[in-house]
């Protein structure tokens, strides 16, 4: 009798690997027949077959009404298929389109930055000497040709060395002209550099926007062309002037970008969003491509075609952001800023206050989107004005100092601290002294002993000098943060971080702070300096009974057809971010001096005889290398306790909060006011709604 070895725990071990194992295998042979199998059919019956992808549509970006903002319109290119290509006839079918387009006088595209010059090959040069874009693009080209991937040649190879290896690479005929050996070279050294010739991009684009005749021609082409007219969607810009600086563009990706993109599935030839909402929702905007299998047959004729992952086209985003305001905005920005002391630059930030959603962001200068992708004269021209900074997006990426707009925050903290009440006063003869010293801080009026509703209206230095100094930088600064000033406020795409006048920040910036620094923070001077959407939610989380929200761009998402809400930004359930935890009886104090101020304050040209009530503070911040800054911060409308009502004419319009500011304005100068009362016409009474948009 033999005996068995084998213990219990081992023949356990043993059964189950067996078992897992046929499960494997059965798991394998389901996949095989079932869910492969037409696509293991057809590769067992032929050799050529194909992944093709199938490119999904980008998201159209429309305002909260639908009016179009970046939208897609139908071109038409003329590709060539990669699983068509025959090796030896493509010089030839490319010679054939060459002549095709030059006898219809077309363009195809045509990157090589080598010309024929005197019947010799030089290095392409810039149109314009001055122009340092051009000038890096043709040295990017250049160096992408002498690279390892095409030529492989010293960064020192001329003109002529790289002619004649292109020539012998692709076996270009001495008994074609040097002009149309040199087209073949540039469109067959493309096809390498978008890695069309090794398979991993599909297609190969030889010319873009077709007319209507030239579709017509190719389209009419009897078969056995590598070669075909395709559909594709163009990014067009309605309304160029309208959101410039918040909308963004799209753009052909580099090198860099495709080698950290490729693995997400974006081919070389791909775009993506360069900058603003283009960018910030890329992901959603881009959809997923989806792919097919094709067989193709040995005289190159597709067989039959088997889709294995459908695609989901880009969602279309409707913004916050209200087309008629927006131009209203954009018109007042650039009037009022002429009319300025400085006639340079402005901008103005409209919030909703029930959910922080951003109505109009205008800033001035603006520029005209759609040039600025097509136009490269206009482009250069934007790019090297570093002076008024056109590209400079100052509703978001910009900062100022809020002057005395910033002693809310103050009022707010010294209430609810208990340093102070209704009541409370401070002595005002024109300035104020630090406690144990003989600094003088002047005020600009002389108000006697002073309380904090007056002094919120008429704007005295001296009671918001001594209010800082007690409640110290540190508590000022947690208040100011709860306000969304020197934090970020969750905008979708970039916006600055401000920045808060504390020690940190000034041993960061090399500086010392002194004593006296404490107090001039809390006058909106120091080292405190906020973008107007950051003065703008500011405003709103005070007419929002110190409750702070997400700042938001965008109101919802919806599938590429505007069928289904895939995601939305209810206004009737904001994000809380924040909550200033004032008491209802602070905050009453300090919004009815809001009030007062547009009354019988700083605020009350142009807003004492206006017909709808707000609250507002300004704010002058000196600029001591200059003209003073100005700055405004709105809300509306307000019962006469400054608290925002839905009553009266107005019930049917959510309340707004408003922030503008003009840098350099000048200390007396006005305009910067007449911006906000410019949007409460257009948002309450539809002053200028008659325009009609594209």
């Amino acid at each position: 009798m033999v005996k068995n070895n084998i213990s219990k725990p081992r023949l356990f071990l043993l059964s189950s690997f067996i078992a897992i194992a046929f499960s494997c295998f059965v798991y394998r042979l389901i996949d095989w027949q079932v869910f492969k199998g037409e696509e293991l059919r057809i590769r067992a019956n032929f050799n050529a077959i194909y992944d093709i992808p199938i490119k999904a549509i980008r998201g159209e970006i429309l305002d909260e009404n639908g009016v179009s903002l970046a939208v897609n319109e139908v071109v038409y290119q003329v590709v060539f298929d990669r699983f068509k290509i025959q090796e030896e006839s493509l010089n030839k079918e490319i010679s054939f389109l060459i002549d095709l387009f030059k006898k219809k006088k077309q363009k195809w595209i045509d990157n090589l930055p080598i010309v024929i010059k005197d019947g010799k090959f030089v290095f392409l040069e810039p149109s314009n000497p001055n122009d340092e874009e051009e000038k890096k693009k043709i040295e990017r080209n250049i160096e992408l040709l002498k690279g390892p991937d095409v030529l492989n040649l010293n960064s020192y190879a001329s003109a002529e060395e790289c002619m004649l290896n292109l020539f012998d690479r692709f076996k270009l005929s001495d008994n074609e002209s040097l002009e149309k050996k040199r087209d073949i070279a540039s469109l067959r050294a493309r096809m390498i550099m978008e890695h069309f010739d090794t398979g991993e991009a599909k297609m190969f684009v030889f010319a873009n926007g077709l007319t209507g005749e030239m579709t017509s021609i190719v389209s009419g082409l009897s078969g056995g062309f590598s070669f075909r007219v395709n559909n594709d969607m163009k990014r067009k810009i309605r309304n160029s002037t309208l959101l410039s600086h918040i909308l963004g563009t799209v753009g052909k990706l580099s090198k860099d970008d495709y080698e950290e993109l490729k693995s997400k599935g974006y081919a070389l030839n791909d775009v993506t969003g360069q900058y603003g909402i283009e960018r910030a929702l890329e992901k959603e905007l881009r959809g997923k491509n989806g792919r097919k299998v094709i067989e193709i047959t040995k005289e190159g004729e597709i067989k039959s075609q088997l889709i294995k992952e459908e695609v989901v086209h880009g969602d279309t985003v409707f913004l916050t952001i209200n087309a008629h305001l927006q131009k209203v905005a954009n018109e007042s920005v650039e009037r009022n800023v002429l009319a300025s002391t400085s006639k340079s630059a402005g901008a103005v930030v409209v919030l909703r206050v029930d959910d922080f959603s951003v109505l109009a962001a205008a800033t001035y200068p603006n520029y005209d989107l759609a040039k600025y992708k097509k136009d490269s004269k206009y482009y250069n021209k934007l790019v090297s004005d570093n002076v008024n900074k056109p590209l400079l997006n100052r509703c978001f990426d910009d900062a100022y100092e809020p002057g005395s707009a910033f002693k809310v925050v103050v009022a707010c903290a010294g209430l609810q601290e208990g340093l102070i009440n209704m009541k409370h006063s401070v002595h005002c003869s024109r300035g104020w002294y630090l406690p144990g010293s003989t600094h003088h801080v002047p005020c600009m009026g002389y108000h006697g002993n002073i309380e904090v509703q007056r002094a919120i209206f008429v704007s005295c230095n001296a009671f918001f000098l001594d209010t800082a100094h007690r409640l110290g930088i540190d508590k000022i600064c947690e208040y100011a943060k709860k306000f969304g000033l020197g934090v970020k406020t969750g905008v979708e795409i970039h916006e600055t971080v401000g920045s808060l006048a504390h020690p940190d920040r000034r041993r960061e910036l090399g500086g010392k702070w002194y004593p006296t620094d404490t107090a001039f923070a809390g006058i909106g001077q120091s080292d405190n300096m906020f973008s107007p959407l950051q003065l703008a939610t500011y405003a709103a989380t005070v007419a929002n009974d110190g409750v702070r929200c997400m700042t938001h761009l965008v109101r919802k998402r919806t599938d590429y057809l505007r069928k289904d809400t895939v995601f939305e930004n209810d206004p009737k359930n904001p994000q809380v971010v924040d909550n200033l935890d004032v008491s209802k009886e602070n905050m009453e104090i300090v919004r009815e001096g809001m009030y007062w101020n547009c009354t019988k304050g700083t605020a009350s040209n142009p807003f004492a005889s206006y017909n709808i009530s707000l609250a507002s503070k300004t704010g002058t911040s000196q600029n001591p290398s200059g003209i003073d800054h100005k700055v405004i911060i709105v809300y509306g409308p307000t019962n006469d306790k400054g608290a925002v009502t839905t009553e009266g004419p107005y019930k049917d319009f959510p309340p707004i909060a408003v922030a503008s500011v003009i840098p350099k304005g000048g200390t007396y100068n006005q305009t910067y006011k007449y911006i906000t009362r410019d949007i409460f016409d257009a948002y309450f009474k539809g002053v200028g709604k008659d325009v009609k948009f594209d």
